[in-house]
């Protein structure tokens, strides 16, 4: 089952897909005018950048969560035993 924040990353990564595919198709219907589309494309790789470092902050995130969880639950057992 997919969390939230997992469910949201994947709608992120859809829609820069999407963005994606609709600037290379307006770059085709503009590509006789002179307009430069190169900003868009970096912008939306940027935005991937971001989404990419902020998963990996996520899982970075939930992993020392994870093993504080584990140090607390070892304390408690210590200490009842």
């Amino acid at each position: 089952m997919l969390t939230e924040f997992e469910r949201m990353k994947d709608t992120l990564q859809h829609q820069i897909f999407k963005s994606q595919l609709s600037v290379e198709n307006l770059e085709d219907e503009i590509s006789n005018k002179d307009i430069n589309l190169s900003p868009i494309f970096k912008s939306i790789k940027g935005l991937e950048k971001a989404a990419i470092k902020i998963d990996s902050q996520r899982k970075v995130c939930l992993e020392y969560s994870l093993n504080n969880q584990n140090s607390i639950m070892v304390l408690v057992l210590n200490i009842q035993t």
